[in-house]
């Protein structure tokens, strides 16, 4: 056929309703991205209670573009008017008509948001709800003149004001003077619910869904309608003589024993020859119902028993938990064999029995229902232990072992050991006083070392066991560091009736500080605080030794000793009076 079987009224209405399915929604794609980048659209979408509740939520096929597209962003272009007008109307900070949203705008009403309003209503009114297919010449100018002053100012908005690039003119001009084929008129005629299913978007697993096809044409009786099921994958006809989809004819279409494979996007096909086509809506099915939940698995031991627990729900509309199966190393566990108990749907715990190390390994426990499986697991094994510290310790201060432990089953004996050679380890009593503070703590042990002297100055490591074996940790050797004070330079100044001795002391930078000094005099303590001010100093913030009101009495030969936890040094003498 060509495009001079095309009566004028048939070229008039295919021509408005390429524009209003090709054109209209141009500015609206324009105006969408102006206020709302793709990759923003999501939150905005989430944000919007009546986007997601309610009589305007978006429904499936909608969501589904809103966001899926190239990159993970939505592609605007594939958006169409009612999808592009709600989303304006509902997320754009975008002011209302002057008459509102959902109104037919007065002729003075000349702002974007009354032009949005206008291509809705323009859209409604002259294809998705038209009741003929063909418009007369006097009806078609007034419409392309109403036409091309919404676009006209759209153009204006999008263009002039923010930059798009779009010719909506362009393009309204081209289609005013391209001749169209019977094959075009009858392309954009079945775009007008031609043919149109009707069904249920969401229902529940192991349920059936049911889609009715409703055909709008004189000679609906004689066409074919065939059903097709449309995936990521690609478009399949679906054999309506097979057993899942038993009942189905050339009207209706069932879908029995729904699971998770059945989600896809379903139409009706009304076939006039092998070459002219006419497609439905596509309605996307939405199985309801979910995978089970599995919380993590738990394990404890007592009586030489190690028991793994596990906890499973179902969410609500979905189908209920069928079996349980187990794997050790990625193979099935058989727990028919005596040394298992428990493990099935029926129970909430797995026993094995009389564990030991061969039985160390990854546990997998999957718990399944029509909607699919999920899994957890946990790994059974001989313990690991490992102490971090400081391999030095300052004589005299205190310090602290930590370890780190890691065991399932959790361990039934934690316990720090000292060794002299490194070769024989024996039991540390982590409630003497020497270590009060300390622990076994089957994750974190510590073991604290107070006062530190030469004694501490060994070898230390862990021991841990669980019911599948037992280990050591590596060995920590504790270096005891510091030195006894230095004592150098000593020296006399006679001040007034008055001799001053003194000394320098000094520790090095890893040793304890100088806790007390001792003068003697002839190798005899001097007790300064009782001497009634006959000597004054002598103390660690004052160590030199001041003699007030010398006389012969004086004479004799005195020494500083200085001590610290290490231990006490003393110095040389100084000689005074008849010693000289």
């Amino acid at each position: 056929m060509n495009n001079q079987m095309l009566s004028e009224k048939q070229l008039n209405f295919a021509r408005i309703a390429i524009v209003c399915l090709d054109i209209l929604k141009l500015p609206l794609q324009d105006t969408l991205n102006i206020f709302i980048k793709p990759k923003d659209l999501d939150t905005h979408i989430n944000n919007c209670t009546s986007l997601c509740t309610g009589n305007t939520r978006l429904n499936p096929d909608q969501k589904r573009k809103c966001r899926n597209g190239p990159n993970g962003k939505p592609d605007y272009k594939q958006f169409d008017v009612t999808l592009c007008y709600k989303l304006i109307r509902n997320v754009c900070s975008l002011p209302e008509p002057q008459n509102k949203w959902g109104h037919k705008p007065n002729p003075t009403h000349q702002d974007i948001s009354d032009d949005i309003e206008r291509i809705r209503e323009f859209r409604n009114r002259h294809f998705a709800h038209a009741e003929c297919a063909e418009i007369s010449d006097n009806e078609f100018k007034d419409l392309w003149k109403e036409a091309e002053s919404i676009i006209k100012r759209c153009q204006i908005y999008t263009t002039t004001k923010n930059g798009c690039r779009q010719d909506y003119e362009k393009m309204l001009k081209e289609i005013n003077r391209t001749k169209l084929t019977i094959e075009e008129y009858t392309s954009v005629k079945e775009r007008s619910n031609a043919i149109y299913i009707m069904g249920e978007e969401e229902v529940c697993y192991e349920k059936t869904a049911h889609f009715e096809a409703v055909v709008n044409l004189e000679e609906d009786v004689l066409l074919q309608v065939s059903w097709e099921r449309r995936t990521s994958y690609g478009c399949k006809e679906i054999d309506i003589d097979s057993t899942k989809y038993k009942g189905s004819n050339n009207r209706e279409l069932f879908v029995h024993d729904l699971c998770k494979k059945d989600e896809a996007r379903y139409r009706a096909v009304l076939s006039r020859s092998q070459n002219n086509k006419i497609y439905s809506n596509e309605v996307y099915l939405r199985v309801l119902g979910e995978k089970p939940f599995l919380e993590d698995l738990k394990v404890t031991s007592e009586n030489n028993e190690v028991k793994i627990h596990y906890q499973f729900s179902v969410p609500v509309k979905s189908p209920n938990v069928t079996d349980i199966q187990w794997e050790k190393n990625g193979s099935s566990l058989d727990l028919k064999n005596s040394k298992y108990l428990g493990g099935s749907y029926k129970e909430n715990f797995l026993i094995i029995k009389c564990p030991e190390e061969k039985d160390s390994g990854s546990y997998t426990c999957r718990v399944i229902n029509a909607a699919g499986s999920v899994t957890k697991q946990t790994v059974l094994g001989i313990p690991s232990a490992i102490i971090e510290a400081n391999k030095e310790i300052v004589f005299g201060s205190n310090s602290t072992l930590k370890g780190t432990i890691t065991s399932c089953p959790s361990p039934v004996k934690v316990e720090w050991l000292y060794s002299v050679d490194g070769l024989t380890f024996l039991p540390i009593d982590i409630n003497s006083t020497k270590h009060h503070g300390s622990s076994v703590d089957a994750t974190s042990p510590k073991l604290l070392i107070s006062d530190a002297d030469l004694s501490h100055q060994q070898y230390y490591r862990i021991s841990v066991k669980n019911l599948i074996g037992e280990c050591t940790s590596n060995n920590i050797f504790l270096q005891v560091i510091g030195n006894r004070p230095f004592i150098t330079s000593g020296r006399s100044c006679l001040i007034g009736g008055s001799i001053n001795l003194s000394f320098n002391i000094n520790v090095s930078e890893e040793s304890p500080p100088v806790e007390s000094v001792k003068w003697t005099k002839n190798g005899k303590k001097l007790k300064i605080e009782n001497s009634a001010g006959k000597y004054s100093g002598g103390n660690v913030d004052n160590p030199s030794l001041t003699i007030n009101r010398v006389n012969k009495y004086d004479a004799g030969i005195y020494r500083l000793k200085a001590i610290n936890p290490v231990g006490g040094t003393t110095s040389d003498e100084i000689i005074l009076g008849k010693y000289m």
